[in-house]
């Protein structure tokens, strides 16, 4: 029996499908490169490879780690967006790198066009802290010094466009406080000044500042959480301490290029709830004061357009730019 023309495009359609079908089913067939745009030794880069060892065992492909720091986390964009969309090179997405569209416009990012979610990671709190020496016993204390003081009082963050460098704008903007900004090019030299009382006060990420805190090295006046942490429990959220509905966290989640198939898409996403639900995991992030964030694709998606407006405003509001 003679085969039409119309009866063998419809068989090798159906073909295609099947094929196309299981080939993405078989996701992955070959390692996964993971561009994480921090330092290794840093929090992010910590993240990034207890989760992706644990994603590398369910996926049953390794999850390379490349560390490519710069721009906030937004140097190495144009690289990514290079890349085949097909799931083997993901994007770490931190909360920072969203005002990359603001510090740097001739950049052209847009996370929302340019990006599908795979999930979130974690939410990170910010802690208040002071050098020991100092007078401030709260969080009123160093507010109540600031009205009186103004600009004479100052800060230190990690860099223009950092998360402390943030939180802290938002604190003023909340309270109506004055402080001179002294931005770091190293963390680890804005708490040495913090320490030695050189600088008055530090809106430092929780895996720092636990270790510092509970080190004896600093004092802490308030948490920016919404509750407080269990690493911390004896000191108050910065609504508690006084300053009513505020609260600040960072986080960090997990983008691909827009295009990626969304079967590809949900076995990523898939395998990243199994990671975060680990013990290993669960364990690590608890230890380094990270809260789990488990959200799906759309979820995580929505999230990060939310804040990416919320803080967008606070940087154009306090004038955030990069010198």
């Amino acid at each position: 029996m003679m085969t039409s023309r119309r009866d063998f495009l419809a068989a090798a359609a159906i073909s295609g499908t099947v094929f196309s079908s299981l080939a993405q089913e078989a996701f992955p067939v070959k390692p996964i490169r993971w561009v994480v745009p921090w330092v290794a030794g840093t929090p992010g880069d910590f993240v990034a490879r207890i989760v992706g060892e644990q994603m590398a065992k369910d996926l049953g492909q390794p999850i390379v780690i490349e560390n490519k720091a710069g721009a906030t986390g937004t140097a190495v964009i144009p690289e990514v967006l290079r890349q085949p969309a097909d799931g083997y090179t993901l994007y770490y997405l931190g909360a920072a790198s969203l005002l990359g569209p603001m510090l740097y416009p001739n950049a052209n990012i847009d996370f929302a066009k340019q990006f599908s979610a795979v999930g979130g990671l974690d939410t990170v709190a910010s802690v208040a802290v002071v050098g020991n020496e100092k007078p401030y016993e709260s969080l009123a204390d160093l507010v109540a010094a600031a009205r009186s003081k103004g600009e004479s009082m100052t800060y230190a963050s990690a860099g223009n466009g950092s998360p402390p460098h943030l939180v802290t704008e938002m604190f003023k903007q909340a309270t109506g406080i004055k402080l001179s900004h002294i931005p770091y090019a190293q963390v680890g030299q804005a708490m040495t000044d913090v320490i030695s009382g050189r600088v008055d006060l530090m809106f430092l990420g929780a895996p720092l500042a636990i270790q510092q805190v509970n080190g004896g090295r600093m004092r802490a006046l308030a948490v920016t959480s919404a509750k407080r942490m269990t690493q911390l429990p004896n000191v108050p959220t910065v609504d508690e301490a006084g300053t009513k509905g505020f609260s600040f966290v960072s986080f960090d989640g997990i983008l691909v290029r827009r295009g990626t198939p969304e079967p590809v898409i949900r076995r990523l996403s898939d395998s990243l709830q199994t990671a975060l639900s680990s013990t290993q995991v669960r364990d690590a992030f608890a230890k380094g004061g990270l809260e789990v964030m488990q959200m799906n694709p759309s979820q995580f998606f929505a999230y990060m357009n939310a804040e990416s407006s919320r803080f967008l405003a606070a940087a154009k509001a306090a004038g955030i730019r990069i010198d």
